[in-house]
């Protein structure tokens, strides 16, 4: 299976070896240069960089090299990964498998962008059906990447890139959820969520065995995480609109992380 042309290198000199390899490459087809850099064990695209030069990736990963950002506590220094920028819509892929067969309990399109001087920053999460050649060709490949690591018990939440010439593994987190919010969502338009799969498979395989494979091909409802991004810092005086928002009959959850007198960014 392709996909997306990656290294971990431990020393500087290797990661520029790869670098130079992947920059030749690149060049050739016409295509401007970038690269991702991001921790080994990172999580929500905190420390995840989009560099255009070999001079910029050396800044960025002596800068990674030396930053825990990590909540595993076994992580003792930051592993930095480099990967071949994939161009395309980011995809969620999440699944529970039981002795090698694979379940997808949600499925997931991000909507990421450029914010605050950041390059990968959540505006949103779309949960999706399974209802198109794209959604078809992502869960196959999902599958193909849970086999090729030999994967047979427990969730795992998979990322994957459309790139125009088809699916581009991101990584695969085995033995993990989605650490987004998700159970309401998954429940209201699914009628069923990652945890309470995973509990059948290991406590009552019959009734994960009456589990769909895939989401349906329409939703119950639609339903999407959004997250709004400020473009400003400072202390948060008051919520406008509060009372607005709570009587909006589409939205079922309201959770600022600033509270009134607390700092944002």
């Amino acid at each position: 299976m392709v996909v997306a042309d990656q290294a971990t290198p431990a020393t500087w000199a290797e990661a520029e070896t790869f670098l130079l390899v992947l920059h030749r490459r690149v060049m050739a087809l016409g295509q401007p240069f970038r690269a991702v850099l991001k921790p080994r064990r990172g999580q929500a695209s905190v420390g995840v960089f989009a560099v255009g030069s070999v001079e910029e990736a050396e800044e960025v990963f002596r800068t990674l090299a030396c930053t825990q950002v990590s909540t595993d506590s076994s992580e003792v220094a930051c592993s930095v990964v480099i990967q071949e920028f994939l161009a395309g819509d980011e995809w969620i892929v999440d699944t529970v498998s039981c002795a090698g067969k694979h379940k997808v309990v949600a499925l997931w399109r991000y909507d990421k962008g450029a914010a605050n001087g950041a390059p990968f920053v959540y505006f949103g999460a779309e949960l999706r059906p399974c209802g198109g050649d794209v959604e078809e060709a992502l869960i196959g490949y999902a599958y193909r990447a849970l086999d090729a690591l030999s994967w047979r018990w427990g969730p795992a939440h998979i990322e994957v890139m459309m790139t125009a010439d088809g699916p581009r593994l991101v990584e695969v987190n085995a033995g993990r959820f989605n650490g987004l919010d998700f159970k309401l969502l998954t429940d209201l338009s699914y009628g069923y969520n990652a945890f309470r799969s995973t509990v059948d498979m290991y406590l009552t395989p019959s009734l994960f065995e009456r589990l769909p494979s895939s989401p349906p091909e329409r939703l119950e409802c639609a339903a999407r995480l959004v997250t709004l991004v400020s473009s400003v810092s400072g202390v948060l005086v008051r919520l406008r609109h509060a009372h607005e928002l709570s009587r909006m009959s589409s939205m079922v959850s309201f959770a600022p992380e600033a509270a009134g007198g607390g700092s944002g960014q």
